[in-house]
């Protein structure tokens, strides 16, 4: 494969070990669970356009993963009748150097144990909001992560902080984006087959 294809390595999601309280993974949506590897290896006539061998530690999003691949293999993404619209954009112009990485926000969202957790991360900043479904308090916690990588500090009661990255308007473009994700998802009602449930509940997604 190694010759003429293309190899992509990386991970739904991390492990959690009592970093934040827990064990395993379906708990939090802190960095452990989702800072995950991305190694890419293009076919060896390609390598050269693409700089490998690098580590480039901008951070992206899976989301992007799919219209990259779509792209270096030359088919357009575009919407297949009756399924949700392929989301996110190809990473090969930075990865070619063709322009600078973007230092744009990235969401990530989690749902289970009677509640909604969304992460957003704009920078070396990430806000963490969760709501519960019996109506408990809304929790909200605030890093940052050029000081605190592993997320230890809550932010959130500190004025200066919040002043400094401008608070009020990241949490309004967060909000913005929850709701045009979960107005997306209300759109789009999808039918499983009975093998895609059967597959499913063997992982122990669907009970």
């Amino acid at each position: 494969f190694g010759e003429d294809g293309l190899i992509l390595l990386t991970s739904d999601h991390g492990e959690e070990f009592l970093d934040h309280g827990h064990l395993g993974h379906g708990h939090t949506v802190h960095r452990e669970m989702v800072n995950v590897p991305l190694i890419m290896k293009f076919p060896s006539a390609d390598a050269d356009k693409f700089g490998q061998p690098a580590i480039i530690n901008n951070p992206v999003s899976q989301i992007d993963l799919l219209p990259s691949i779509l792209d270096y293999i030359g088919l357009q993404s575009d919407r297949t009748p009756g399924q949700p619209t392929i989301q996110g954009k190809s990473l090969l112009a930075q990865l070619r150097n063709q322009v600078p990485w973007e230092k744009k926000p990235m969401m990530a969202s989690h749902g289970r144990h009677g509640r909604r957790t969304y992460r957003y991360r704009l920078d070396n900043t990430v806000y963490i909001k969760t709501m519960f479904y019996d109506g408990r308090p809304t929790i909200t916690k605030l890093y940052a992560l050029d000081a605190d990588p592993n997320e230890q500090k809550n932010m959130i009661d500190d004025k200066d902080y919040l002043q400094s990255i401008n608070f009020n308007g990241l949490t309004a473009q967060f909000e913005k984006t929850a709701r045009a994700l979960v107005e997306k998802g209300k759109a789009y009602k999808s039918q499983p087959q009975d093998d895609n449930i059967e597959s499913l509940r063997a992982i122990g997604y669907v009970h």
